[in-house]
């Protein structure tokens, strides 16, 4: 009697440590993957915040001059 079972026979070749397919996502391995991803997400915020700051600072700009351009002139 064998006393290894005929599914777990060659467990060791089979598996040597190395990543399977699903650890990489369009050739990319997933940590790279992850990584580029929360780098573009941080630099999307970033983005977003210098815009905001850009257009309020615009609005305010433009809204004191409208609302003292009889003084002005």
């Amino acid at each position: 009697m064998d006393p290894v079972p005929a599914y777990d026979a060659g467990y060791d070749e089979e598996f040597d440590g190395e990543p399977d397919e699903s650890a990489f996502f369009a050739d990319i391995d997933d940590s790279d993957y992850r990584y580029e991803r929360q780098q573009s997400r941080r630099a999307i915020f970033i983005w977003l915040v210098i815009v905001l700051i850009l257009t309020s600072s615009v609005a305010a700009g433009c809204w004191s001059l409208g609302a003292n351009i009889t003084n002005l002139l």
